[in-house]
């Protein structure tokens, strides 16, 4: 092998392994420490007086789980979009965590008019979704 050949091949290994390393660093996977729990678990704990639909928690847990690459279990009501879901700058062209969902959160709120500026937790989520879903 040429030096040139040897030279493009740790070149190659250097960027894909300091890829790897930064998106192990810079994007939350899940939560340290957090227990995954059921969506029913999820319901009957934080939900369990009945002034949300199951079907609505489900929707909305499992609507951030998939944005955001985090088991649903995972997520808890207070989870905030600027705390523990915080896209980290430069992960994504959204400028921030609620820009990433608010089309799919249009879909689940059958196109109504929404304020999002009033969305920042994964509550705020399921209660805006248990609003439309009807």
């Amino acid at each position: 092998m040429t030096t040139s050949v040897i030279a493009l091949v740790l070149g190659v290994v250097v960027a894909i392994t300091a890829a790897v390393i930064w998106v192990r660093v810079e994007r939350p996977i899940a939560f340290p420490g957090r227990s995954v729990m059921s969506l029913d678990q999820l319901y009957n704990l934080f939900y369990g007086d009945n002034t949300v639909s199951p079907g609505a928690v489900r929707e909305a847990f499992d609507l951030i789980g998939r944005i955001f690459g985090v088991p649903p279990g995972m997520l808890r009501p207070s989870d905030r979009f600027d705390g523990e879901l915080r896209i980290a700058q430069g992960w994504s062209h959204y400028d921030s965590s609620i820009d990433a969902i608010t089309d799919e959160l249009r879909v689940a709120c059958r196109g109504k008019t929404v304020d999002f500026s009033k969305v920042h937790t994964v509550d705020d989520v399921v209660r805006l979704i248990s609003r439309y879903d009807e």
